[in-house]
């Protein structure tokens, strides 16, 4: 209702004020997130000059694509452009998820995929649910969690937890196969303390995804088609905001996975006290 009366009034103004809008209908509209993450790949490929600019010219040398990968408060996004001669052969498994798109006067088949419930904030949400499931105590007021520093500390309301469509609801029952209903004698209020422990965090945080069910050649996680991904990835967005707290022995460029881990471990291990926010 809200989301109808606002493209209204934006179709309206728009169309006041002298932007130039070709299809109030077409132009003006909420996206899917699917295309989100084809707009993103857009935006990442271009600034980083590996598609034809406007003036037509080819960049010098001739670069491949990168993929993108897009982490918002509510969802996340990949997005990667298939390998030439990938398309026709399992045309069946792309459905909606892969598109064409012109763009410079090139064709590019592009996978894309959005996850909801899996962005930063949202994610968080059905984290500290699945903690309050799992207390042997669910009427004790204080929970350790983790994923959060030792000595870090904050108060949780539980009634506006659970009220999250991430955690009890029908898009939690379509996404994770179940929802996480509030406990009964829950307080109301949980004070929730870091313990710093990232074996136990990751353990806790693979829980929210499915990697085992899969219907088609290859899978991310869930069930969700996704094609055997290919070159370099740019990451953005939240991924940025999350990686700016943790200083790397080397500098950020072409760090290998066990050097990330390494050093997000190092940090998780911190006191809070300890960590210096940029």
């Amino acid at each position: 209702m809200y989301a109808d009366d606002l493209l209204e009034e934006l179709r309206y103004a728009l169309s006041k004020i002298g932007v130039t809008v070709q299809s109030v209908f077409s132009d003006i509209r909420i996206i899917s997130g699917d295309w989100e993450g084809r707009y993103a790949w857009i935006s990442v490929n271009y600034l980083a000059k590996r598609l034809r600019d406007k003036t037509d010219q080819t960049p010098t040398p001739v670069l491949e694509t990168v993929g993108a990968l897009d982490l918002g408060g509510a969802s996340t996004q990949i997005s990667f452009a298939l390998k030439p001669g990938t398309v026709d052969a399992n045309l069946s498994e792309y459905k909606s998820q892969v598109s064409s798109l012109q763009l410079f006067g090139e064709t590019y088949h592009l996978y894309s995929s959005s996850f909801l419930c899996y962005g930063s904030e949202a994610s968080r949400m059905r984290y500290l649910a699945t903690l309050i499931e799992n207390v042997t105590d669910p009427q004790s007021e204080i929970i350790s969690s983790p994923c959060h520093l030792r000595g870090y500390e904050f108060n949780l309301t539980t009634e506006k937890l659970f009220l999250h469509s991430c955690v009890d609801s029908q898009l939690a029952m379509i996404t994770f196969k179940r929802s996480i209903k509030k406990p009964k004698g829950l307080p109301k209020r949980l004070k929730v303390i870091g313990s710093g422990d990232p074996e136990e965090c990751r353990r806790l945080v693979s829980s929210l995804f499915d990697f085992t069910t899969c219907e088609y050649s290859s899978c991310s996680f869930n069930g969700v088609y996704q094609p055997p991904i290919r070159g370099n990835f740019y990451a953005f967005a939240a991924f940025q905001h999350q990686m700016s707290f943790i200083e790397f022995q080397f500098p950020g460029i072409n760090l290998t996975r066990s050097q990330t881990q390494k050093a997000v471990d190092e940090y998780c291990r911190m006191n809070w006290q300890e960590v210096r926010l940029p």
